[in-house]
């Protein structure tokens, strides 16, 4: 028995090049992230777009790239666009590429917003043979699964190279008369002169909510509150909720009165002032009317398994943060400061 063991291991580890992690992986990361740099080629000299990007819908595959005043990329030099998502500490090694074909732009006050969905998509977190035997599985399972939309091969080795870039997770507080709502959110960016974006699936009931409500708070969530957060995604699906049964305390927003969780670190109350179609999804534009920052520390962040598995195999994380991601899915309350104490 233990030689079989010993033997299905080591044909795991050839193959895949260990165990097979959580496609969307939960660390704690401060925020801003300071790991990764992405890096827009083929526009001049390399140009650091790392807190200006993020994912805007998974089907088709699709994100946005926010320049400031200055025009963003013509006709012509759209054509050889690349993002690269490279490590920031050791040998500054690449750990995955996108290849850009442009979709629309949008203008933001002074500047705009670029859509673009990949051409090509290569991640480096693995060797070539284990890259591609992971995604060999993955796509076995996006087959097999009772999902109504499955991405194609090239939209999963995006999102894989999409989510190197830790990307943090924060609660939105959202309410009218008759109605409130709070959930989490990932897919965001700040832009330029106070705007900020972020999408929704278009069809769902917080993307409807928020656009007839138009103002929101935005709060950060601290790495203990992970669990927290993943079990309020249920209210996605919800038409309403009551702020009294919620398992943590509120308190009002400085300006808009909305409430928000009393531990976040940091809150923000914005305006929505405009709403794009894109994919699947909805990509709201919203101004800042308020930000408040009340703490400092880790937060809740997430990344693809691919790179999580390169950042332990790198020391920037061990093997404890598989332990702590399964406590944040399975609704435990991370002490992770005692987790640790007991390793």
């Amino acid at each position: 028995m233990a030689f079989n063991l010993y033997v299905r291991k080591a044909i795991k580890q050839f193959v895949f090049g260990g165990d097979i992690l959580p496609t969307r992986f939960f660390i704690k990361q401060s925020n801003p992230q300071t790991e990764i740099t992405v890096w827009l080629h083929g526009f001049g000299p390399p140009r650091d777009v790392t807190r200006c990007h993020a994912p805007a819908s998974s089907v088709p595959c699709t994100f946005w790239i926010a320049f400031e005043s200055s025009p963003g990329p013509n006709q012509n030099e759209r054509t050889r666009l690349l993002l690269r998502f490279c490590e920031n500490s050791g040998k500054k090694k690449m750990l995955g590429e996108i290849g850009l074909k442009w979709i629309k732009t949008i203008e933001v006050g002074k500047g705009e917003i670029q859509i673009f969905e990949p051409n090509s998509a290569a991640n480096y977190c693995y060797p070539k043979f284990q890259i591609w035997t992971r995604s060999l599985l993955h796509t076995w399972r996006q087959q097999h699964s009772k999902a109504s939309i499955k991405p194609s091969d090239l939209e999963l080795r995006a999102m894989s190279v999409l989510f190197i870039c830790p990307r943090p997770i924060s609660l939105v507080s959202v309410q009218d008369d008759e109605r409130a709502n709070i959930f989490p959110l990932n897919i965001m960016s700040d832009l330029h002169d106070g705007y900020f974006a972020f999408a929704l699936t278009a069809w769902k009931i917080p993307a409807m909510f928020l656009e007839h409500v138009r103002f929101f708070a935005l709060s950060d969530t601290p790495i203990e509150r992970g669990s927290t957060a993943f079990n309020l995604a249920i209210n996605h699906n919800n038409f309403s909720i009551k702020w009294e049964e919620l398992p943590f305390e509120t308190k009002p927003s400085n300006t808009l009165g909305t409430p928000v969780p009393v531990f976040s670190p940091r809150i923000r109350e914005m305006e929505i002032e405009s709403v794009y179609r894109v994919g699947s999804h909805s990509i709201f534009i919203a101004r800042t009317i308020s930000d408040e920052r009340l703490a400092e520390g880790p937060e809740l962040s997430v990344v693809h398994g691919f790179y999580q598995a390169w950042r332990i195999r790198h020391g920037l994380d061990n093997i404890s943060s598989i332990v702590e991601d399964a406590n944040i899915r399975s609704g435990l309350s991370s002490n992770l400061s005692a987790f640790h104490r007991h390793l």
